[in-house]
């Protein structure tokens, strides 16, 4: 089995459950013992990302679980935290811990059945299939809570059905004491005010792991494949791992324990360190975040009036965002950037976190879709969670939108995986807008015609960038040479036809060289003109890059050009 069908197998089995149920199931649940879990049970209870209350909350909470194995004052616990932090595993450890059977709700098509307006009826089964089907001491994991409700436009239905599902908990509480229920949510925000209040004495929140908590994590999982792991091999790679996940960090040595199990045991220790770098270097290409912007290059200009655009912007983004707030001060939260492949849209973005000094999440559209990666929505939600995990300014920047769309999609397979990212996409805008101003997103597209009209307008502006104009080419052109460490010939000859009664007849004429390559690059891009000028520079012994090298590394590049 590749990395990519054991990262997408680890992404489905902690997202959707394991089993389907529609409304003619005996059961809505999937049972799974903590045994069957894999790598899961070398995860012990140091490694989650909790409060030191928190922590002691659930150390209270599980020691009243094992003694009376009944719930007690209360049979609901909420766990938040974002994509992938280990919400799911939080639950499976307490109910190994207290000895209890773990079982978990499948809600994908309790969503369907909501939004088919079967609300009510759905909810009324599912809790009936759970009493019917369970008899002894279980926690009862039911996922996504805020996806459950947040999926029920009409805010009338969606309180009516959040205070069936707690009288419905509260039914269990007086006769099903031996029933314990862990809601989970990424969103905290989405759950309705009643469950809040009606599980507000037992929840608690999960972050994404810091270096030390990494460190821990990375020994016990390796520990669990039965290898003794070195301190500095740990302390290395929870460095080179800032961001990650608990499920990324599975995801890690779960496909390196693949590789490695195969090698004699005295091979073990130095097979383990370069299948992790390997490893390391598929996971960090396939989802391609950075958490600082590079430099601008010096040589990549933009014109005055793209630079009139961003200043504001970036002059903005210098600012406290709280103290905008507090000042009314009308914020842009949002920018889309569209033109042709190669005008700089990706090296703008970048410049705009460069300048404004915040801290830059780059996700391509392209890895999104893929569908060996697993649900394209969780992966945006797993971006936003780290954005909103991050102190000071943050720049999201997603590439290649256009890949999202539907109409791209469906040639792929991936036209339900694309609408439920794209939703995601703008439930993501809006929140960020109205609660976290610190966050401010930038998106790229080469055809604008490809994106859903809902999801461009959610953009406060949208700015096209166009090719570099006659004056900017020659300022690229000449600091191209600069960077490369060379200088232009100042003026060489061409020849030019002169058209007579005796026909086109050749004759040389002197030109100045920037100014005539300038001309000649008409429509080019950034990335060619440097390509252009880097390969006259490679053929060039002194310092002076002549005419006539320029004129052949030209066409060469104009027939890739055509050829392409």
């Amino acid at each position: 089995m590749e990395w990519r069908q054991i990262l997408l197998l680890t992404v489905l089995s902690v997202g959707i459950g394991t089993s389907a149920w529609s409304m003619d199931d005996k059961s809505p649940t999937s049972t799974t013992t903590y045994e069957e879990r894999g790598l899961s049970e070398s995860v012990n209870f140091a490694c989650f990302s909790l409060s030191a209350e928190d922590t002691a909350l659930l150390n209270t909470l599980k020691k009243r679980l094992q003694i009376t194995k009944k719930s007690g004052l209360s049979n609901c616990l909420l766990i938040q935290g974002p994509m992938g932090s280990g919400k799911q595993k939080l639950a499976e450890h307490i109910a190994h811990e207290v000895g209890f059977k773990f079982e978990e709700v499948n809600i994908l098509p309790l969503i369907r059945n909501i939004m088919a307006g079967n609300g009510s009826l759905a909810l009324l089964e599912l809790f009936e299939g759970i009493k019917r089907n369970n008899c002894q001491a279980t926690i009862i994991l039911i996922p996504y809570i805020d996806l459950l409700f947040k999926s029920i436009e009409d805010e009338q239905i969606k309180h009516l059905l959040a205070k069936q599902f707690c009288e419905s908990l509260l039914d269990f509480h007086k006769y099903a004491k031996y029933l314990f229920f862990v809601l989970t949510t990424s969103n905290y925000l989405f759950v309705p005010k009643v469950i809040k209040l009606s599980t507000i004495n037992n929840t608690v929140a999960l972050s994404l792991p810091k270096q030390a908590k990494r460190k821990l994590i990375l020994r016990d999982l390796i520990q669990g494949m039965g290898i003794s792991v070195e301190n500095n091999v740990s302390q290395e790679y929870a460095q080179k791992t800032a961001g990650w996940t608990l499920r990324e960090l599975a995801t890690l040595i779960c496909e390196t324990s693949k590789q490695v199990r195969s090698v004699a045991p005295t091979e073990r220790q130095a097979a383990l360190k370069s299948n992790l770098a390997n490893t390391l270097k598929k996971i960090q290409a396939l989802y391609k975040i950075e958490f600082a912007p590079h430099q601008p290059h010096t040589t990549l200009y933009f014109s005055d009036d793209v630079n009139k655009l961003i200043n504001p912007i970036i002059m903005q983004l210098k600012k406290n965002p709280e103290l905008q707030e507090n000042n009314n001060t009308v914020q842009t939260s949002s920018l889309m950037l569209y033109g042709s492949p190669g005008v700089g849209k990706s090296e703008l973005a970048n410049k705009i976190a460069w300048e404004a000094k915040a801290k830059f999440i780059k996700l391509l559209g392209a890895n999104i879709v893929n569908k060996m990666q697993g649900s394209g929505s969780e992966k945006i939600s797993l971006t936003f969670s780290r954005a909103k995990s991050l102190p000071g300014r943050v720049v999201i920047f997603i590439d290649e939108l256009e890949s999202l769309s539907t109409h791209k999609a469906a040639s792929k397979g991936t036209g339900e995986d694309n609408q439920r990212a794209m939703t995601t996409l703008w439930d993501e805008l809006i929140t960020c807008e109205k609660y976290h101003p610190n966050i401010f997103i930038i998106a790229a597209t080469n055809n604008l015609k490809l994106l859903k009209r809902q999801i461009k307008d959610r953009f406060d502006q949208a700015f096209k960038i166009e090719y570099p104009d006659k004056k900017l080419r020659e300022n690229m052109i000449k600091a191209h040479a600069q960077t490369l460490g060379k200088t232009i010939e100042r003026k060489f000859k061409v020849k030019v036809k002169n058209p007579s009664w005796f026909g086109d007849a050749e004759q040389e004429k002197q030109v100045v060289t920037i100014k005539h390559f300038a001309t000649k690059t008409k429509n080019w891009d950034a990335r060619n003109i440097y390509k252009m000028v880097k390969a006259a520079a490679i053929v060039t012994e002194g310092t002076v890059i002549k005419g006539k090298a320029l004129d052949r590394a030209f066409e060469n590049r104009k027939k890739f050009r055509e050829d392409s």
